[in-house]
C-alpha cells in the first residue's frame, strides 16, 4: 500500500535526533510499516534518516531552518519556534506549501490515496480538503490535542477518552458519538535501539522536560527521602526558569546533564535502578516508560493518562499515586525482573507488533476484514509463559520462543 507521510518543518525525522520524542517515533513508524511491506513515501526537512521511507520528498532545506532555528539550544532548553507551537513561522509556511505540492503531483491520479498527517493540527487546513475528493487522511500517532481528521490512531485508550471529552465540551462533536475510524496503536520503538541490560546501576533515572509539570521536583525528593542519588536528563524551560530549575535540583541532590543521543540515551537507562516517570498532568502516553521496559529498566509512574496502560502494575514497574508510593516503588525496584520488562516492550512497542496493528487498522478503513485478532494486546501473564517456555528450550537445545503470540 502506499502511504504518504507528512514530516515536520521544524526539525529532520530520524533516531539522531531523540530530542524531539515525535519526530524520533515518526522514524520508527516509517521504519514499522516499511516493515509491512507498505510503500512509504515522506515528506520532510533536509537531514532527514531516510531509511524511515521508500522515498524521500524534500520540502524544507537545512538553510531555511537554520536561518529560522539555528538560534536554538535545543540540547539544553525546550525548542521554541519564536512564535511557539503555531506552526505559522516562516519554515512551516513554506514546508506546508512545498509538501501541499509535491503531494498533489503523486496522489491526483490515485483517488482514494492514503495520507498520514503526522501532526494533525499543523495540517487542519489541508484535511478537509483531501477528504473532499475522497483520499484517506489518517492522523497516525495522536499524542497531542485538537484533532479533526476522519481516521484518527491515539496512543492510548485513555488520550482517547480525554480527546473525545474534549470534543464534546468545544462542541466538535455530538455527545456520545465516537467516530468509527478512530483506533488505539501505542508509539513504536526501533528495539535495536534499545540495549537490554540485566544489571542494573545505583541511581533512579528522570528523562524529559525538566519541567514541574513533568513531576520532576517530585521526583527528585521522593528520591532524596529514599536515599537514592537521581539523574535529571532533559531540556530545561527557557531562562530566567531554567535557572531556577536548576537551582531546585541542585537544593534535592539531584544530578542534571542535558539532552542526549541515542547511544548514550540508551546506556545511561539501561544502567538505570528505576526509571520515574511521575507526570502531573493526563501522559497521552509515556513514551520513556516504553524506553525503559525495552532496556529492562522498570518505571515508577503516576497514572495520569497513557502512563497506566504503558507501565503493568507489579509487573513491568509500579503505578504510583503520592510521594510516600513512589518512595515505596524505588525501594522494591529488585522485585521487577528485567527480562520481562524487555518482553513487554517486544510485544507491546516493537517496530514489527506495532507495524502489524496499522497494517490491520489500514485495511479495515479501505475495506479490507481485518478480523478482531488485531485487537488482541499481550497480557503480562502471556509474557510470563511464553518466557517460561523459552528457557526451557533453550535448556533443551530447541530454538528460542517467540516472547509474546504475534497481533495479526
Amino acid at each position: 500500500m502506499d502511504l504518504h507521510l507528512l514530516g515536520m518543518a521544524h526539525s529532520p525525522i530520524g533516531h539522531e535526533f531523540c530530542r524531539d520524542p515525535y519526530g524520533d517515533s515518526m522514524w520508527a513508524l516509517g521504519k514499522a510499516l516499511i516493515g509491512e511491506g507498505h510503500n512509504v513515501i515522506l515528506y520532510g526537512a533536509e537531514g532527514t534518516d531516510t531509511r524511515c521511507c521508500n522515498e524521500f520528498v524534500q520540502c524544507i532545506g537545512a538553510d531555511t531552518t537554520q536561518r529560522i532555528y539555528g538560534h536554538a539550544d535545543r540540547a539544553r532548553y525546550m525548542f521554541d519556534s519564536g512564535k511557539g507551537w503555531t506552526v505559522a513561522d516562516e519554515a512551516w509556511t513554506e514546508f506546508k506549501m512545498r509538501a501541499a505540492l509535491e503531494l498533489e503531483l503523486r496522489i491526483r491520479h490515485t483517488v482514494p490515496s492514503v495520507v498520514l498527517c503526522s501532526i494533525g493540527w499543523a495540517f487542519e487546513d489541508w484535511m478537509a480538503r483531501l477528504s473532499e475528493k475522497k483520499h484517506l487522511v489518517v492522523e497516525p500517532m495522536i499524542g497531542y490535542g485538537k484533532t479533526s481528521a476522519p481516521f484518527r490512531v491515539f496512543t492510548s485508550k485513555a488520550w482517547r477518552h480525554y480527546t473525545m471529552a474534549e470534543d464534546v465540551a468545544n462542541k466538535r462533536v455530538n455527545p456520545g458519538s465516537p467516530s468509527k475510524g478512530d483506533a488505539v496503536i501505542p508509539y513504536p520503538l526501533d528495539m535495536d535501539l534499545f540495549e537490554f541490560q540485566q544489571e542494573k546501576g545505583d541511581y533512579a533515572l528522570f528523562i524529559g522536560r525538566v519541567i514541574p509539570a513533568k513531576g520532576v521536583l517530585f521526583a527528585a525528593s521522593a528520591c532524596k527521602k529514599a536515599g537514592i542519588p537521581i539523574k535529571v536528563v532533559g531540556q530545561l524551560p527557557p531562562e530566567p526558569d531554567g535557572a531556577n530549575m536548576r537551582k531546585q535540583l541542585d537544593d534535592l541532590g539531584a544530578e542534571w546533564q542535558q539532552s542526549v543521543g541515542p547511544k548514550e540515551r540508551s546506556n545511561i537507562i539501561g544502567k538505570a535502578r528505576m526509571m520515574v516517570v511521575p507526570t502531573i498532568y493526563c501522559e497521552p502516553f509515556g513514551l520513556v516508560a516504553a524506553q525503559a521496559a525495552a532496556c529492562g529498566t522498570p518505571c515508577a509512574v503516576t497514572t495520569y493518562g497513557g502512563l497506566s496502560e504503558t507501565v503493568v502494575h507489579g509487573y513491568t514497574g509500579y503505578h504510583c499515586a503520592t510521594e510516600y508510593d513512589l518512595v515505596n516503588a524505588l525501594d522494591q525496584s529488585g522485585k521487577i525482573q528485567p527480562s520481562l520488562c524487555r518482553a513487554w516492550a517486544e510485544a507491546r512497542f516493537s517496530c514489527q507488533s506495532v507495524g502489524k496493528l496499522h497494517t490491520a487498522y489500514l485495511k479495515t478503513i479501505t475495506g479490507v476484514d481485518a478480523g478482531l485478532d488485531w485487537l488482541h494486546e499481550p497480557h503480562p501473564l502471556e509474557i510470563i509463559v511464553a518466557l517460561a517456555q523459552r528457557k526451557n528450550s533453550a535448556a533443551q537445545g530447541d530454538p528460542p520462543a517467540s516472547p509474546a503470540p504475534e497481533n495479526r
